[in-house]
């Protein structure tokens, strides 16, 4: 038997929370399976965490989501005992009238004061719920018999409630420590935000904790330390944190290490490691990396080949994603029939949904109006797109095709 729970439950919590660079938790998943099989109430509500999504777990673990079991699974941990389940059914809105009745606990605070008695033994886990006991105001459900003595007394209620934000700060800076990254998101809050004049605002010590939380070692801390870092213009520090979170599972980071190794910022320029990182970021990318792959499949260069069937492909999905990033090569190719049909109309669209200014999209126009290709043939509005493209080969070329005679009439050249 374990110091805090069975064997089981904490294998699991060190596998899923603790010690998330391994990333091993999938097999802390099936050892929570297993003790729950065997009637562990612990491990029904650590599993329901688990079927709860990012919010409670570790995105990058890979766990299925499923609301019904989550409700079930917590009911269970209930009757079952764990106090564990019980303050977890008050966090995520699950502890009504029939969660009462089935809990074994006399009250509330008996509940409590189980997990409240591990925390103080070191278990990080219970430290963490503890914080929360205290940081989402729980505890004045849990202390009923001590708020009915100061109900009515404003400036004693606030120095409750006080107490129990500056007790929250204490609770989640051990467990941060310990290995539960996911304090590190309520101390963030507490830090930047206060709360409402009854804990004042540290928004030096929130601007710290991203950094701290990189150098714990948790994955997710290590991608938005590398974020700051860039954007103080510091990109080989940034890479460095968030190669870290990669090696560490933190896929969210490709798209950026992707970038860097495409524009050689904070590292060698190096397109096989740029295609490598943006492929692996396909899978949960919004459509960054589907843009910045397409361009590289476009180009090409750098011992990566060119392809603009995939091009077009990338493209296309970052569209119906919402993106214009890369209407301007998606409509040259469009237009010139790159790895698809040519649709002269599409390639239009395209460049009016684009905003700003650039030479592809300027030889695309250029293109468009200079040979006719879906709008009436104007040579000179054509010319005049070609020559503000002019550092693309392609865009010179197509100059070189017209001429203005002594009338000032363009012609194509014989």
């Amino acid at each position: 038997m374990g110091k805090f729970f069975s064997d089981e439950v904490e294998q699991a919590l060190e596998l899923i929370y603790y010690r998330l660079r391994e990333q091993r938790g999938k097999e802390g998943f099936a050892l929570l399976e297993r003790a729950y099989k065997n009637g562990d109430a612990d491990a029904a509500y650590l599993l329901s965490r688990c079927y709860s999504g990012p919010q409670y777990v570790w995105k990058y673990h890979g766990f299925p989501e499923d609301d019904d079991k989550v409700e079930r699974l917590i009911h269970e941990s209930i009757r079952g005992g764990s106090a564990m389940g019980v303050l977890g059914a008050m966090r995520c809105g699950e502890f009504d009238s029939q969660a009462k009745r089935e809990m074994p606990f006399a009250n509330l605070k008996e509940a409590f004061d189980v997990i409240y008695e591990k925390a103080q033994g070191g278990e990080p886990f219970c430290q963490y719920m503890v914080g929360n006991v205290y940081f989402w105001g729980d505890i004045l459900d849990i202390e009923q018999e001590a708020v009915k003595k100061i109900a009515g007394n404003k400036a004693a209620m606030l120095d409750f409630i006080r107490d129990a934000n500056r007790k929250s700060v204490d609770w989640f800076e051990k467990a941060f420590a310990a290995g539960v990254y996911l304090s590190g998101n309520n101390l963030y809050q507490l830090y930047e935000n206060g709360n409402d004049g009854i804990l004042p605002k540290r928004p030096e010590e929130a601007a710290k904790i991203d950094r701290r939380g990189a150098e714990y070692g948790y994955p997710t801390f290590q991608a938005g330390h590398g974020n700051n870092l860039e954007e103080a213009g510091k990109c080989e520090e940034a890479v460095y944190w968030w190669t870290k979170a990669y090696e560490g599972g933190q896929k969210s980071v490709c798209f950026r290490l992707g970038k860097a190794a495409l524009q050689g910022r904070g590292m060698a320029q190096n397109a096989r490691l740029a295609e490598r990182y943006l492929t692996e970021g396909l899978i949960e990318d919004d459509y960054g990396c589907h843009n910045r792959l397409g361009e590289l499949y476009f180009y090409g260069g750098d011992g990566v080949m060119q392809n603009y069937a995939r091009a077009v492909e990338l493209f296309e999905e970052a569209h119906r994603r919402g993106s214009c990033w890369a209407n301007d090569m998606h409509a040259v190719a469009k237009l010139k029939g790159l790895g698809c049909m040519r649709d002269a109309a599409q390639a239009k669209r395209l460049l009016e949904e684009t905003t700003g200014e650039s030479d592809m999209k300027n030889y695309g126009l250029g293109l468009i109006y200079a040979q006719g290709l879906g709008v009436a043939r104007d040579i000179k509005k054509g010319v005049a797109f070609l020559d503000r493209a002019s550092n693309l080969d392609w865009a010179r070329e197509e100059r070189a095709k017209y001429k203005r005679g002594f009338l000032g009439k363009w012609t194509v050249v014989e």
